[in-house]
């Protein structure tokens, strides 16, 4: 079983989408208020919820301290999340849609491109500050 953290969305798609695709996983979900919670709760009412919001960097990173994957996809220009969920990651999985804020004619993939996208000059990826927080954490692992 993994235990998943996920912050963002949390009363979107992607909770029922882990909750039929995976329904052994634990998962965690952030919502903002007790509304969206109880959002998440009709959805997939075996999946727990943390009331906070992005700038509830300790409950994120106690949160992260106990699992054993984060899926974000949260606010992409938020730096204080982005380093609460990755601060000491190691030996735990952060998925985080690529940020590249740019439109491309290919697709890049997230693991054989990894290096030609980290290379891209700031001026062509517009959430390149949350990016290389993230990559400065733990370069050695990063698939973004």
């Amino acid at each position: 079983m993994y235990t998943c953290k996920y912050p963002g969305g949390g009363t979107g798609a992607t909770p029922n989408l882990l909750a039929t695709a995976h329904p052994d996983y634990e998962v965690t979900v952030l919502a903002r208020d007790q509304a969206k919670a109880a959002a998440v709760a009709r959805k997939c009412p075996h999946f727990p919820t943390l009331i906070g919001d992005l700038d509830s960097t300790a409950l994120m990173e106690s949160a992260r301290a106990a699992s054993d994957m984060v899926l974000r996809f949260a606010n992409a220009n938020h730096i204080p999340a982005a380093n609460a969920i990755t601060h000491n990651l190691r030996g735990s999985y952060f998925v985080d849609p690529s940020t590249l804020g740019k439109l491309q004619g290919r697709v890049y993939g997230g693991i054989e491109d990894v290096a030609e996208i980290t290379s891209f000059p700031g001026e062509e990826r517009i959430h390149r500050d949350v990016d290389g927080a993230v990559i400065e954490e733990d370069g050695e692992n990063v698939l973004e």
